[in-house]
C-alpha cells in the first residue's frame, strides 16, 4: 500500500510465507490489471495456521504438497535444496504449465494474470516467459540487469563482448564492453553517456 504500482506490469512476490487476510485481500485486488508472481511457500501461514487452503486462496489455484527432487525448464533442470521444505505443486486443470518438477508434478504455472512458481526463484527461459507475457519491456538481450530511472538506464554488464539495447522508441543500439563495467544511456537519446 506503501509503492506506487502504476508503472509497472508484473509484481514478484518472494517467500512471502506469512500472510494475513488483509494482505491477502490487498495482493489479490492487484491481479486486476497487473501479472502476480508468487514463488516459493506463499501464504502458506496466515499468522494463527500452516495450512494449504491459505495458499489456495491466495493463488486461486489448487495446490498439493510434492516431494520433487528437481526443477525441469525449457532451458536447465536444477537440483531443490532438501531443506526446501515443504515444496508446492499446482494442480488445476484451468492452469497453463511453465515448467514441471523431476515426478511430473507442475512447479511453474500460469491461471490468468497469477503466477506460481514453487521455487524463490526462475531459471532464465522461465522468467523470460512470464514476463513476456506480462507484457513487459525488455531492455536488452543479454539478460543482464537493468537500472532505470530519472531519464537513464544502467545496463550492469556481466561480462566483456557485445550485446544489444531496446529502447521503447523501438531503437536498438549496440553495446559493446571490454571488461565487467556498468554503462549509462540517455533513454531520450539512446546515447552512452
Amino acid at each position: 500500500e506503501k509503492a506506487d504500482l502504476d508503472r509497472y506490469k508484473a509484481i514478484a512476490f518472494v517467500n512471502c510465507h506469512i500472510l494475513t487476510p488483509e494482505k491477502r485481500e490487498l495482493i489479490n485486488g492487484l491481479k486486476k490489471d497487473k501479472t502476480c508472481i508468487f514463488m516459493g511457500g506463499y501464504g502458506y501461514a496466515d499468522g494463527k495456521t500452516l495450512d494449504i487452503e491459505n495458499v489456495n486462496a491466495t493463488l486461486g489455484m489448487n495446490m498439493a504438497k510434492t516431494d520433487a527432487k528437481e526443477l525441469i525448464a525449457s532451458d536447465e533442470s536444477c537440483e531443490i535444496p532438501g531443506g526446501y521444505r515443504p515444496l508446492f505443486c499446482v494442480e488445476d486443470d484451468a492452469a497453463e504449465v511453465i515448467a514441471t518438477f523431476d515426478n511430473g508434478k507442475t512447479a511453474v504455472a500460469k491461471k490468468g494474470n497469477t503466477v506460481y512458481c514453487a521455487l524463490p526463484y526462475f531459471t532464465k527461459a522461465t522468467a523470460k516467459e512470464v514476463l513476456k507475457s506480462a507484457g513487459v519491456h525488455f531492455w536488452t538481450d543479454s539478460g543482464e540487469p537493468v537500472n532505470v530511472g530519472f531519464g537513464y538506464a544502467a545496463l550492469n554488464c556481466q561480462r566483456a563482448g557485445e550485446r544489444s539495447f531496446f529502447l521503447k522508441n523501438g531503437k536498438e543500439i549496440t553495446v559493446k564492453t571490454e571488461n565487467f563495467e556498468t554503462v549509462v544511456i540517455d533513454l531520450a537519446t539512446g546515447e552512452i553517456v
